[in-house]
Order: C-alpha cells, then sequence, then structure tokens
C-alpha cells in the first residue's frame, strides 16, 4: 500500500471520528437541556401548587431538587463534563429550601401556633444547618476536583 492511501485512510478515520463526536454532544446537550427544562418546569409547577395550599411543605420538594441536582453535579463532575448548571441550580435550590422553610415559620408566628413552633423549630434549625452545609460541600466537588481536559 502507498503512504498516499495510508494517509486517506487515516483522515476518512478521523473525519468520521470526529463527526461521531460531534453526534455524541449533541445527544448529550439535549439530554442536559431536557432535564433542566424539566426542573425548571417542576419547580414552577411546585410552586404554584403549593402557593395555593399556603405553601405548606414547599421546603421538602425544594430540598429533593436540591439533593437530586447536587448529585447530577457530583456525576457530571466524575464523568469529566462541566457541571456548573447543575451546581447553580442544587445551590438555588438549596436557597428555596431555607426561604420557604422560614416562610411556613412566619404564617405559624402571624396564626400564632406557638405549639407548632417549638416542636419544630428547635431540631429541623440543626437538621436545616447540617444540609445547607452538606449541600455546599458536595456542589463544591467540582470546583475543586481537578480537570483533566
Amino acid at each position: 500500500m502507498s503512504k498516499e492511501h495510508n494517509e486517506k485512510v487515516v483522515n476518512e478515520i478521523i473525519e468520521y471520528a470526529n463527526s461521531e463526536i460531534e453526534k455524541s454532544k449533541k445527544k448529550y446537550l439535549i439530554i442536559l437541556l431536557t432535564v433542566l427544562i424539566s426542573v425548571v418546569i417542576l419547580s414552577i409547577a411546585l410552586l404554584l401548587a403549593f402557593t395555593v395550599i399556603n405553601g405548606q411543605v414547599m421546603w421538602l420538594f425544594f430540598g429533593i431538587i436540591a439533593i437530586i441536582t447536587a448529585l447530577m453535579n457530583v456525576i457530571s463532575t466524575l464523568r469529566h463534563r462541566e457541571a456548573k448548571w447543575f451546581r447553580f441550580i442544587s445551590l438555588s435550590f438549596t436557597i428555596f429550601t431555607l426561604c420557604s422553610f422560614y416562610a411556613q415559620a412566619a404564617q405559624w408566628v402571624l396564626a400564632k401556633d406557638w405549639g407548632a413552633l417549638m416542636d419544630v423549630l428547635p431540631s429541623t434549625s440543626n437538621i436545616l444547618w447540617f444540609l445547607t452545609i452538606a449541600s455546599v460541600l458536595i456542589n463544591s466537588i467540582s470546583l475543586f476536583m481537578k480537570n483533566d481536559r
């Protein structure tokens, strides 16, 4: 075989590999956008639904979304993918969780439901501190991992 033929075969292989890489990038981008849009739509739906029922336990659903996106952040980072959007969403939902729990406590104060405040706030405040610190630490994994790209 001639040198020109070998170079032609190598160039064809490289072109094929590049086209497959582009297809793969588009596929993962579509999956990522689908997940992000789903999370946004779900959060808007939950916000609207729980606004109708006076915001009860909205903090629970925001917390679950924060945990799921934090795990997606870690998984994306371990797969050497860009994880900044998952980190942003997770930290945002962590903040939403804290704000919605605070809003629920404010409703108890306005309703003068001192029993609910005395039962829930002492233990929950410690749990919220722990979960917030855990969220920040989990989401910081993607910041401090060495990027090999």
